[in-house]
């Protein structure tokens, strides 16, 4: 069974069952698999938290310990109707006090459907809550995420709302007895303020004094340390995620608009220009691109750790005026280096020393909101190969997150259990020690560690950096030379110009009693939510059969469910006379031409969207064309009949008319009569025209030559301009495959060894074909052919 499943999630339906159906009486049925992932423990609703699902999961695998993480992503705005929940997706969720509510937008009125896409924005993110558990002592396997949560938004939340939310999650699994060590997001300023908040880094909740919680973690030797600025009871740790953090540290350094000056030094972009351009030096000296310090590309994380080459530092070092570059990137490089390697530091073990915390929970690399970019970019994997839409709508991220959370279950499984008869999953030989638990240290090993002097030698080191920017004379002008006076000094500028406070009213209803943790299902919370808002939607489930029969008949009183249509059939759509009772829930009842019928919900989404009718008979006519096309036995005398009557031209010359129409109150009709175009005729022509002259520049047409006088005109344009440019810049290599030293291409590189790129010694004689043989440093080398590119 598990075979199967991880088969199906894997290759998709359509490898499924090719192997199915060539392996008759291997595998299951398709639909057999639907069955068993629909009544999998992995099911997801919209806006439901699966506390319940992951108690079960921490003890199945005997897991106390996780870090949370939040993060949002754009999706495809659409509205779809789940039948499993009887749920309309694609809305934003609506919050109580910062928790979504679950089963919102349910109803049995078409009338009130429709008033939800009259008011309401369809939701344009996705926002989803992941649990990373923490690895117990005796697993070598780190957990992978758990789903707890997804729903979508239209980014109107608070911070308060943020805050309130991540109380309820950390209370929910205290319960449960998980205990949640904290939380990451990215930077968005929100997220920051509740962070601050919370945590009480120059920020206060007079009315919500949390770090009085009997949970929270105390660090009982701060009083010594003017360096520490957090309070010493904390009942939350909190991560700025370190990719997020990494990548705004490049496009800030990227950036056009940003002046940064490091003391008497400039910080600046055009250092890295003068690097690559400069002929002294080659990619082999710097290993710079100049995709590498493109600003557009805002998100390009792999181009973070071409900055922090070690190659690249001494090439900075070794120049005059770069030194506050050289410092910024070296910044860069310690934050990739505490936050984002896998290797465990020793800077962040002092919960684990004072023992609060077991030591397994010092993965610190896993406290990211990288789980929740890792979900987004598996379910928009998951589309069929046939598929060329990437993105996905609410309702298709909770099907595809199901099935990835079956999936994780099964692989997580397969890893821990008895090697013997297990799958093996393919994975990628850079990511196999991804999952690795690669924590070595004892207990006695922290114990020994001393903090304070850690913290000395940074700032060592951090005044060593600064020797040459005049930075520490300014600093003795100030009285500020010296760990401890300079730790005092921005304590103050701090605590003047940054503290803030919230005094919300939200806050105060959540006192002392919230400490006692009575166990309560958080199913029901969820429903006394919904029933406070939904209190006059007349769509409540908890009333009794007899209520339910009098909200229909007012509802039949009260709401006409009218709809006029030209039409009087319905081939092909779900709109039915009769219906059997069991699916009644999944239609509405409404009126069509004075007809009663029964609609089905998705029908009525794809209906109130916007589809127009006339669309739908084009669209139906271009059907009997493409049937045509593959088969003439699918077309009937009737058929035949409705093509002869299409006339092309009259389709073509009312859509040019709607497309008038549609632009009538723009500028677009005056530029055309600038241009002499008042017909379709004179449009099509001015179209033809520009297109020719296109395809002429870029050597498309068939009637263009390289003595044409249209293509001498356009050739030196911007656009050939660039293009040569590019076709200047490749590095060819186009000699002859001989071992005459004269022949070869000369290099000159600083570097001396090539460790990790494809230039060798000596090569395999099978392997001699995809190997240049040039010269570096005045001696023989081989060199990879896509290296040279």
């Amino acid at each position: 069974k598990n075979f199967a499943l991880s088969l199906y999630i894997l290759g998709g339906k359509l490898t499924y069952e090719f192997i199915r159906l060539n392996l008759p009486g291997s595998l299951p049925s398709v639909t057999m698999l639907n069955t068993l992932i629909s009544k999998s423990n992995a099911k997801i609703s919209e806006a439901e938290f699966r506390f319940d699902q992951l108690q079960k999961h921490f003890d199945d695998h005997n897991l106390q310990y996780a870090f949370g993480s939040e993060d949002a992503t754009s999706i495809i705005k659409k509205i779809k109707y789940d039948s499993t929940t009887n749920t309309f997706n694609g809305f934003p969720t609506p919050l109580d006090r910062g928790v979504p509510i679950k089963e919102y937008y349910r109803t049995d009125s078409f009338d009130k459907l429709k008033l939800w896409f009259d008011s309401n924005d369809k939701a344009s993110l996705l926002n989803v809550h992941m649990i990373q558990p923490v690895p117990s002592t005796n697993q070598s396997i780190i957990p992978s995420p758990f789903l707890l949560s997804a729903y979508g938004i239209d980014n109107t939340a608070t911070a308060n709302d943020i805050l309130q939310r991540w109380w309820y999650i950390f209370n929910q699994c205290l319960q449960r007895n998980i205990r949640i060590i904290g939380f990451s997001t990215d930077a968005d300023a929100k997220y920051v303020r509740a962070m601050r908040l919370m945590s009480g880094f120059f920020g206060s909740l007079p009315n919500f004094q949390i770090h009085q919680h009997p949970q929270a973690f105390q660090i009982k030797t701060t009083s010594h340390w003017p360096w520490f600025y957090l309070r010493e009871q904390q009942l939350l740790l909190f991560f700025q995620d370190a990719t997020h953090l990494v990548t705004k540290w490049r496009n800030r350094l990227l950036s056009s608009a940003a002046e940064l000056r490091l003391g008497n030094q400039f910080i600046s972009i055009n250092h890295l220009y003068d690097i690559i351009h400069n002929e002294t030096y080659t990619k082999l000296d710097h290993g710079l691109t100049k995709s590498d310090i493109n600003p557009k590309d805002r998100q390009n994380f792999s181009s973070c750790l071409k900055l922090i080459s070690p190659d690249l530092f001494k090439i900075l070092n070794d120049n005059n005026g770069t030194q506050g570059t050289l410092i910024y990137l070296q910044m860069l490089k310690m934050i990739v280096v505490a936050y984002i390697d896998k290797k465990t530091t020793i800077a962040e073990l002092l919960l684990v020393k004072q023992k609060q915390l077991p030591p397994h929970v010092l993965h610190v690399h896993t406290f990211s909101s990288q789980a929740c970019e890792s979900i987004f970019r598996n379910t928009r994997a998951l589309s069929g190969i046939y598929s060329t839409i990437i993105n996905f709508t609410v309702r298709d991220f909770l099907r595809r997150a199901q099935r990835l959370s079956l999936l994780n279950d099964i692989t997580f499984k397969q890893l821990n259990d008895n090697p013997v008869n297990n799958f093996v999953f393919p994975v990628h030989h850079k990511h196999r020690k991804d999952r690795q638990s690669s924590f070595t240290q004892s207990q006695r090993d922290i114990d020994q560690i001393d903090i304070e002097r850690i913290i000395t030698d940074a700032y060592r080191e951090a005044v060593d950096m600064l020797d040459r920017l005049e930075i520490l004379n300014l600093l003795k002008e100030k009285r500020a030379l010296g760990l401890n006076l300079l730790s005092e000094y921005v304590f103050k500028q701090l605590n003047s110009n940054s503290k803030m406070y919230d005094y919300s009213s939200q806050l105060s209803n959540i006192d002392d009693e919230e400490f006692e943790f009575e166990l309560v299902d958080d199913n029901d919370d969820d429903d006394e939510r919904a029933d406070d808002l939904n209190m006059d939607d007349g769509n409540n489930d908890s009333t009794s059969s007899n209520d339910d029969h009098i909200d229909d008949d007012d509802e039949q009183d009260d709401t006409q469910n009218l709809i006029n249509t030209t039409k009087d059939d319905y081939v092909g759509i779900k709109i039915f006379n009769t219906i059997q009772t069991h699916i009644e829930h999944s239609c509405f009842e409404v009126t069509i031409n004075d007809d009663m019928k029964y609609m089905h919900k998705q029908t009525a989404c794809w209906l109130l969207t916007g589809e127009k009718n006339n669309f739908l008979r084009l669209a139906q006519k271009l059907s009997i064309l493409n049937q045509i096309k593959y088969d003439d036995s699918l077309v009937s005398s009737n058929q035949l009949a409705e093509i002869d009557k299409l006339d092309v031209e009259e389709i073509i010359s009312n859509a040019y008319g709607q497309a008038m129409y549609i632009v009538k109150h723009s500028e677009i009709l005056n530029g055309l009569k600038r241009y002499n175009i008042i017909n379709l005729t004179d449009l099509s022509t001015f179209l033809f025209d520009s297109f020719t002259k296109s395809s002429k520049m870029f050597g498309y047409s068939s009637r263009a030559t390289s003595d044409d006088d249209d293509y001498q005109e356009f050739e030196l344009n911007e656009e050939e301009n660039y293009i040569q440019d590019l076709l200047d810049d490749e590095m060819l290599f186009d000699f002859e495959d001989n071992d005459d030293d004269s022949d070869q291409e000369m290099l000159n590189s600083t570097k001396s060894a090539f460790n990790g790129i494809k230039i060798v010694n000596n090569i395999n004689p099978i392997l001699r074909k995809s190997y240049f043989k040039i010269r570096i440093n005045e001696k023989n080398k081989y060199l990879h052919k896509q290296l040279a590119c």
